[in-house]
């Protein structure tokens, strides 16, 4: 090969590599990161007692990449973030602005933060902070949200969240749990047959087991309870009962849908005739049957909730959701006396199957001597909405006339799964500082943002009465039973009120 062909190869390789692009060079596709001459380092709100106890310690992201300040714990309702002196922290900066738009205050104004970095802000639309750094040679635009809840609070938060295995001999393929005398009750249908398991309280675990050789298959979601029977349905429609739940004899009557007991007696509805018959078993002395009419719910209710209180003389039943004679899912609360039946609610839940609901309290705790006053609520959740299960909890404070959805606080857990036909039972238990729970795995409790406290019923106190709550089972999505009693208690929330 000549000199000169020579040089011209080595020349053009020196062009090939003046023009290749540097493996070191930042692409297109790559994030930009602002420069730290304009990072915010620190970001509050300048406390402020009037507006909201301690919001100075209200934590808020900052997130360089993406230019976005904001508090991801909500604060709540109401709270008036139209005038808010702000605390920014950053580099040397050759300046520092806050345009504010669209909100209740400033339409469109633009605040100096570095010549006046007390000036109230309007938070209620979009606030944009702009920094340029001490050269001049960078800037960065952050979004910047404080965030308010959308909800009213309930005081009220979902705490203490345990689980075990439903109590079986095997798999459960199905089951259902019922309050007898005191009792929890719990009819399963395993791998090896159908069983009933009984306690004094599911948080011992130690469960009597009991096997059921029976001369009828059972409906095991038709399983509930009296003051003084036990009933359930077989799947020709006959109606059976027992005292002891391990002993059955067939009555003389048949149901289609049980809602659960009132009293001493149980309540379901007949389909016969092409009407569905509302009716009592003992049919003696009670209300007379009567045909459903549409609206009226004739199966996939919840159970039968019976709830007392000192402006009724006689005890009240709710039932919620379930669908009509025609098949059409219902959102709406029946309410039954022990005479007359009425519909209680007509919004506030939307069309469900097989809900959960049961009645629990809240209360009101004296500050001079520690007396506590309770007062019910209402609480439901899951089921089947639009053809998916469902876990949104919804709550009523007046016996079920009024329903909105509950806080995100009172909703259940994440690692809950939505379901239907899980069942709700309530028992007390006595609770020490340095009690464990022997037999049940603990899961965290949902998040609580730093503004609230849990109220204790009396500091001074070494044990208490905790009212636990216990949701045995429930159907998935896939129509499989979930193999889980969830135990969990509601405690109530203090916060200083808004001015």
């Amino acid at each position: 090969m000549s000199k000169l062909k020579l040089s011209f190869y080595i020349l053009l390789g020196i062009l090939v590599l003046a023009i290749a692009p540097s493996c070191n060079s930042t692409s297109e596709s790559e994030p930009i990161v602002p420069s730290s001459n304009v990072a915010v380092t620190a970001f509050s709100i300048n406390a402020n007692d009037k507006l909201l106890n301690n919001i100075d310690s209200v934590h808020f992201t900052i997130d360089l990449n993406a230019r976005r300040i904001y508090n991801a714990d909500s604060l709540p309702k109401g709270t008036d973030v139209s005038k808010l002196v702000l605390n920014i922290s950053f580099p040397t900066v050759s300046s520092a602005k806050l345009h504010v738009f669209g909100g209740k205050i400033m339409t469109d104004t633009i605040i100096d933060y570095a010549t006046s970095p007390t000036d109230s802000i309007d938070c209620t639309g979009n606030v944009v902070l702009t920094v340029v750094s001490e050269d001049a040679l960078y800037s960065a635009d952050y979004d910047v949200k404080v965030n308010v809840h959308n909800l009213e609070s309930d005081s009220l938060y979902w705490n203490r969240t345990y689980r075990r295995d439903l109590p079986s001999r095997s798999t459960p393929l199905a089951q259902k749990a019922v309050i007898y005398k005191g009792r929890a009750m719990c009819f399963i249908l395993d791998t090896q047959g159908y069983m009933i398991a009984d306690i004094d309280n599911p948080e011992a675990g130690m469960w009597n087991k009991t096997d059921l050789n029976l001369g009828f298959t059972p409906i095991v979601n038709s399983f509930t309870a009296t003051s003084d029977a036990l009933y359930i349905l077989a799947d020709d429609n006959t109606l059976y009962t027992s005292a002891d739940g391990a002993a059955w004899s067939a009555c003389d009557a048949k149901f289609t849908w049980l809602y659960g007991g009132y009293e001493d007696y149980v309540i379901g509805v007949e389909h016969t005739g092409g009407e569905h018959i509302v009716k009592s078993y003992p049919a003696e002395g009670h209300f007379a049957p009567f045909a459903a009419v549409d609206g009226f719910p004739v199966n996939y209710t919840s159970q039968l909730v019976e709830i007392t209180s000192k402006w009724n003389s006689s005890t009240q039943a709710l039932l919620l959701g379930g669908c009509d004679r025609n098949g059409t899912p219902i959102g709406a609360v029946w309410g039954f006396d022990g005479k007359d039946w009425g519909k209680v609610s007509t919004s506030g839940i939307p069309p469900v199957m097989s809900p959960t609901m049961f009645a629990y309290f809240n209360h009101e705790v004296s500050s001079t001597n520690w007396d506590v006053t309770k007062y019910p609520v209402l609480l439901a959740f899951g089921g089947i909405v639009e053809g998916e299960p469902t876990n949104t909890t919804y709550i009523s404070y007046d016996n079920g006339v009024h329903w909105k959805t509950a806080d995100d606080l009172l909703q259940l857990p994440e690692y809950i799964p939505a379901a239907s036909q899980m069942q709700a039972l309530v028992f007390e238990s006595t609770l020490t500082a340095s009690r464990s729970s022997d037999g049940w795995t603990a899961f965290p409790s949902r998040h609580l943002p730093g503004w609230w406290t849990i109220e204790a019923l009396d500091s001074r106190a070494t044990s208490w009465q905790c009212p636990y709550i216990y949701l045995f089972g429930g159907v998935a999505q896939n129509g499989y039973l979930l193999n889980n009693i969830w135990r969990g208690v509601i405690n109530r929330l203090t916060f200083t009120p808004i001015e």
